[in-house]
């Protein structure tokens, strides 16, 4: 409506006026993004900041709902992106973690001024709400990011109340049947450990090939497996090595597997959730003391990663 298409009558006086100022000071509707994610955890962000509509693109560890129904182009792995096809989808916004890359295409995006969110790796529960916090921020969403705060609060605090400081665990990465890698210090894995409140039974850092035999000689009570294998799975490397039917976690039925897409970029909303799973089941579970010390491993191969995300 303008003002000259309101009745002479209805113009005339104070009400004019007011509509007058309202014309020259209302603020239009910020327009809405159209955002690129190259991350796990910020296509799963985005949805509970219920910002879906906003993305044009994900990456190929981007996990869509079910009942989302718009097919949205796939932009590939993240530490090898093109500037040409994230260009090609005029983007507003692109988020990711810090791995995003390579740098030519950083660079290809600042050029183009397009703005542009790098995340750090999140080892621990503090770091993921602050890249909520980032992220919320940057779609205009502040409050929707507090309620997913809070939200994670809750679930933190219930994880805090279940006792698992007994547990031993080794954090595995399922590389192909019957190969492992395990996880040291400044992963994703031992930042999930923590996560679950228990100790790592690795004392060096980044991951490292790990042989049965020395797995079975720190004999964890609990064991993890990040992978896309089942537990019935024929290629499952715990049912491949018989040698660890051996191990205090298999006796004991403390053997899980989780999503490894869940700590791609370090802890997300979806690794949380996964760590209140197990914890819950190995809560219900007989636990048992195990005296071996944390201590080194035997290693085959010398190739070693700064985090999960290499492995995906």
């Amino acid at each position: 409506m303008t003002l000259a298409s309101i009745p002479p009558l209805i113009r005339s006086g104070r009400f004019a006026l007011a509509i007058v100022w309202v014309a020259a000071f209302a603020t239009p509707a910020a327009a809405a993004q159209r955002i690129i994610s190259t991350d796990a955890f910020v296509t799963e962000l985005l949805f509970s900041l219920d910002a879906q509509d906003q993305l044009i693109a994900i990456d190929v560890t981007s996990k869509l709902p079910d009942t989302y129904a718009r097919d949205l182009p796939n932009v590939g792995y993240h530490r090898n992106l093109s500037a040409e096809g994230l260009l090609s989808l005029e983007p507003t916004l692109v988020i990711g973690s810090q791995h995003m890359g390579p740098p030519p295409v950083i660079k290809a995006l600042s050029s183009a001024n397009i703005q542009l969110l790098q995340l750090p790796v999140a080892h621990s529960p503090s770091a993921l709400k602050d890249n909520i916090r980032k992220t919320a921020k940057a779609v205009g969403m502040p409050r929707q990011g507090e309620a997913v705060s809070t939200r994670l609060n809750q679930q933190l605090s219930i994880l805090k109340d279940i006792e698992l400081a007994h547990e031993r665990i080794a954090f595995l990465l399922a590389m192909a049947p019957g190969k492992l890698r395990l996880a040291g210090d400044d992963t994703s894995g031992q930042a999930f450990i923590e996560l679950l409140g228990a100790t790592n039974v690795a004392s060096f850092e980044n991951y490292r090939n790990v042989s049965e035999e020395s797995l079975m000689t720190l004999n964890p009570s609990m064991i993890i497996i990040a992978g896309s294998a089942s537990d019935d799975d024929p290629a499952n490397p715990t049912i491949a090595w018989n040698l660890l039917n051996y191990s205090e976690a298999v006796k004991h039925d403390k053997v899980f597997h989780i999503d490894g897409g869940s700590l791609v970029a370090g802890l997300s909303l979806s690794s949380v959730q996964e760590a209140l799973r197990i914890a819950h089941a190995a809560g219900n579970r007989p636990s048992t003391t195990v005296s071996t010390a944390r201590a080194g491993l035997k290693t085959s191969g010398t190739q070693r990663d700064s985090d999960l995300d290499r492995q995906q």
